[in-house]
């Protein structure tokens, strides 16, 4: 334990030195003074899929039950069906009275003279734009730190002969694996709860967002170990990473169009941590399994793939002493 905060403050003083992790803090600073004051409230950028029961001649995509409709509602949709009078119904789930009207002017324009709106649920309200970019600030900003700053730790390492004193040291790899995850994964933790609490306030789960924020670091601070431990110099790391982080940011598109979100996407390691951090801000109903599932095999497999790399490239310990 004695050598776990020996390389836990190490690392806390490098950190604290580094100009990368002070542009880092900056940075987090200005995200929630673009969010706040310059952000809109009010834009409209969601694209919704329609989807109809029971109105086939529409040409829209038609489902086969009600269930099914809400399910289609729940992910994102908009949902439309006839009640018992022959009254349209849209079924939406936050949505303003102006795409409501563009809806049943588009649909509805002959033949109705009458259309309904029912929210999905009532107690939820729509999302200002500003706040709604949050999850992605979280999760590209504050979960992101730990992968960038792990690389620019390593990198100090080798730069200042650290790591040849590593080598030659009785520290495990486990150990040192776990003193830069947890410290990492703290201040990733921190920059998440500071954006969620300027931003978006108090009322919502706050051991949901802890739990998400830490573990979701986990995974890329692994993942950046392991990528770290091939590169030299800063500037072949940094080109490599960046090319990592924009494939990492794919589902961006998903969170903004509900309506595309391809079997592909959802592999990133970011698709479900951005998801959940929708629902746990602004306390929409969702399934927790797929999250936990999702989050538990990349980050088992990250921990897997970075104790080898570790060992073998980084510090070159032998199997039985590692």
């Amino acid at each position: 334990m004695k050598g776990f905060f020996s390389l836990w403050m190490l690392d806390l003083k490098r950190l604290l030195k580094n100009s990368l992790f002070i542009v880092i803090s900056i940075t987090l600073v200005l995200i929630i003074v673009v969010t706040l004051f310059l952000l809109p409230k009010d834009m409209q950028v969601e694209e919704h899929e329609l989807v109809t029961f029971g109105m086939s001649e529409y040409g829209f995509n038609e489902v086969s039950s009600m269930e099914l409709l809400y399910d289609a509602v729940d992910e994102g949709g908009i949902g439309i069906y006839l009640n018992e009078d022959n009254t349209p119904v849209i079924v939406h789930n936050g949505i303003s009275d102006r795409n409501i009207n563009a809806i049943a002017v588009m649909v509805f324009s002959k033949g109705f003279t009458q259309v309904e709106s029912l929210k999905l649920y009532e107690d939820q309200q729509p999302i200002p734009f500003n706040q709604r970019m949050v999850p992605v600030f979280i999760a590209f900003e504050a979960l992101i730190v730990g992968l960038i700053l792990v690389g620019a730790l390593m990198l100090a390492e080798k730069e200042e002969s650290t790591l040849l004193a590593l080598r030659i040291s009785p520290i495990s790899v486990n150990l040192y694996i776990l003193s830069k995850t947890t410290l990492l994964a703290f201040i990733g933790t921190v920059y998440a709860l500071l954006m969620a609490i300027t931003c978006v306030g108090f009322n919502y789960n706050f051991l949901s967002l802890i739990a998400i924020s830490f573990f979701g670091s986990c995974i890329f601070i692994l993942l950046g170990m392991a990528f770290s431990v091939f590169f030299k110099t800063l500037g072949e790391w940094f080109f490599s990473i960046a090319i990592i982080l924009m494939v990492n940011m794919m589902p961006v598109m998903s969170y903004m169009m509900p309506s595309y979100s391809p079997n592909w996407i959802k592999l990133t390691p970011s698709y479900y941590i951005l998801f959940e951090l929708e629902k746990i801000l602004f306390k929409q109903p969702g399934e927790i399994l797929p999250v936990i599932l999702s989050m538990g095999i990349w980050l088992i497999a990250a921990y897997l793939i970075t104790y080898q790399f570790i060992r073998i490239f980084y510090l070159k310990r032998g199997g039985r002493n590692a």
